[in-house]
């Protein structure tokens, strides 16, 4: 009874990765817990009992990994206590993955026959089916659902268009989410090619809507690992298995090595058919950056004298110096905007101008306006920032770091134009209102090798140790020479991220393990008994080494939770009781 309410628990934790509230669900004192860590506790509360009452057998886990995996979470711990700053970040980070670890050891202990593993990889392929399909409506619609604003802020956007973000918090994961899951779906396909023609084909279908899914989150590390990790499964598998041999390992991988090319091919046609019928995967793909897409060149006075309250006509000219072209109706329009600046103070009014353009401008068009600008009451010297604003999506200057400004200055009004209310004094309690502290844009997103020489730099600080996990996002911009920076982006890439947090006593044991882990897939996927749930597996492991290499998701439940089900599941594979079913 206990193992068969692990079991659901355990699936209803996989339907629910792809949906976590972004509100918590359960606050119990001081602890918060969303709907997913409540499941993920409730699983983990199951299993040690389970564990308990089957008297604690040894769980499959080889000895040299549940060595380096201990080793590892000791320095995370380590590294947290001695972090210099946001220790307590590194403990809540170093906590998430010590969960991770025990679900890994959950579901190995509760998958133990083949129906416990269709089970559980069936909730997995659902759920972020259900993800993939929420997605595709949204970019049917046009805009986001406002029914999934518990799960997520906004849908992730490049320029005007939405990239595929379903349920998930920003595209990436969800790119993530589904590339490592698609062989899963696919494994569900191959048990139906000798079954129902029809369950075969919905299935097929379900195939290219997920892949499709992929494509449309625009995540070109995506595209790039789905073909490194299938043509090199599909040669894997083709190779012979001992030097000299002419002829493959086994009779099961002959059609594996068919499916990983096939899936390899596929991928390759929908990117060609994407390319050629989606102007905006072609611009996506492109372009290195999603700042090259919000470039702008402004024509400006240099100086403007204007009395307190007084409007004048002003030209601006302003060129799309972006690749896409500027709408002007919705609720996402492009604007001209501004903002006045105190020099001296730092502080600006609160109240920014926007003025709309005249009509669409497509890249490298160039538009003038005769802006209507109104002086501020207040006297003094201003600094008057121009910029363009997708309205509800992001002022320009705060992807490109570009700022071009005219300094205004600000005298008293003429006695025929002073307003019959007097002014309230400069101090006044009704004027403070019009001010605020500066605001400043976030330094824009750098690219990989800037955040990767920012993490050498960090790292050469304290190498031992390292800054502490999930520490980084909060700290990249100090080499940088930032004031202020987005603090969601890490270093985008897995290696470095271990390295720049846990330092060498924690990142040497992490790396042999994942060595490990790695070298376990191949020996497995090379033996002649392999079938498709190992070829699966391995496969939405895979993805996850190639994929880590340009970006880092462990610190995501949806995706880090996801990573460790797949380790779970793979542990069994020395337990041929829970694999043997008909491959070929």
């Amino acid at each position: 009874m206990l193992h068969r309410l692990l079991l659901l628990a355990l699936i209803l934790l996989a339907l629910l990765l792809p949906f976590e509230l972004d509100r918590p669900w359960l606050q119990l004192g001081t602890l918060v817990l969303t709907n997913v860590e409540v499941m993920l506790w409730l699983v983990l509360t199951l299993a040690a009992a389970h564990w308990w009452q089957a008297g604690r057998p040894r769980l499959p886990v080889p000895s040299l990994w549940a060595g380096l995996l201990l080793f590892f979470l000791a320095a995370l711990f380590l590294s947290a206590l001695l972090a210099p700053d946001f220790p307590i970040n590194a403990f809540k980070a170093a906590m998430r993955t010590v969960l991770g670890v025990a679900l890994a050891l959950a579901v190995s202990l509760t998958v133990q026959t083949p129906r416990h593993l269709h089970l559980l990889v069936a909730a997995l392929v659902i759920g972020g089916l259900a993800a993939a399909l929420v997605g595709i409506a949204e970019l049917v619609y046009g805009g986001s659902f406002d029914w999934l604003s518990p799960l997520r802020v906004t849908p992730t956007n490049v320029g005007p268009f939405l990239r595929l973000t379903g349920s998930f918090d920003y595209a990436n994961q969800a790119a993530m989410f589904f590339e490592a899951t698609l062989p899963l779906l696919l494994a569900f396909c191959w048990r139906a090619r000798m079954r129902r023609k029809r369950q075969l084909i919905f299935l097929l279908l379900l195939a290219l809507l997920y892949a499709q899914a992929v494509i449309l989150t625009f995540s070109r590390t995506s595209f790039i690992t789905l073909l490194l990790v299938n043509m090199g499964l599909a040669l894997l598998l083709a190779l012979p298995s001992r030097f000299g041999e002419r002829r493959l390992a086994g009779h099961a991988h002959r059609p594996l090595a068919l499916l990983a090319a096939s899936l390899a091919l596929f991928m390759l046609l929908l990117i060609a058919a994407n390319s050629l019928l989606n102007p905006v995967f072609r611009l996506r793909f492109s372009n290195g950056s999603d700042n090259d897409w919000y470039q702008v060149h402004f024509d400006v006075p240099d100086r403007l004298d204007l009395e307190s309250g007084q409007q004048k006509r002003v030209p601006i000219t302003v060129t799309n110096n972006g690749v896409f072209t500027w709408q002007t109706g919705g609720n996402q329009a492009i604007n001209l905007a501004a903002r006045w600046v105190q020099p001296e103070s730092g502080r600006e009014l609160s109240d920014r101008p926007h003025w709309p353009l005249p009509g669409p401008v497509a890249p490298g068009e160039t538009v003038t306006l005769q802006v209507s600008l109104q002086a501020p009451q207040p006297e003094g010297e201003y600094r008057l920032v121009w910029d363009m604003v997708q309205e509800n999506v992001i002022w320009f200057g705060a992807r490109t770091g570009q700022e071009t400004s005219s300094l205004i200055t600000v005298s008293a009004a003429s006695a025929s134009e002073r307003p019959q209310t007097p002014a309230p004094a400069a101090g006044a309690e009704e004027q403070s209102d019009l001010f605020e502290p500066r605001w400043s844009y976030q330094a824009p997103i750098p690219n990989r090798l800037t955040l990767w020489r920012a993490a050498a730099q960090l790292w050469q600080e304290r190498p031992l140790l390292g800054v502490g996990l999930d520490n980084f996002r909060l700290l990249y911009g100090r080499p940088l020479g930032f004031e202020a920076w987005n603090p969601s982006i890490h270093s985008n890439n897995w290696l470095v991220e271990t390295v720049v947090s846990v330092g060498l006593l924690g990142s040497l044991p992490f790396l042999l393990w994942l060595g490990l882990l790695a070298t376990d897939l191949v020996r497995q996927l090379r033996r002649p008994d392999v079938n498709i749930w190992q070829w699966a597996l391995a496969a939405g492991l895979m993805t996850y080494l190639v994929h880590g290499l340009l970006d880092y998701f462990l610190m995501f439940y949806a995706t880090g939770l996801l990573f460790w089900m797949l380790v779970g599941l793979w542990l069994p594979a020395t337990r041929k009781v829970a694999w043997q079913e008909e491959t070929g």
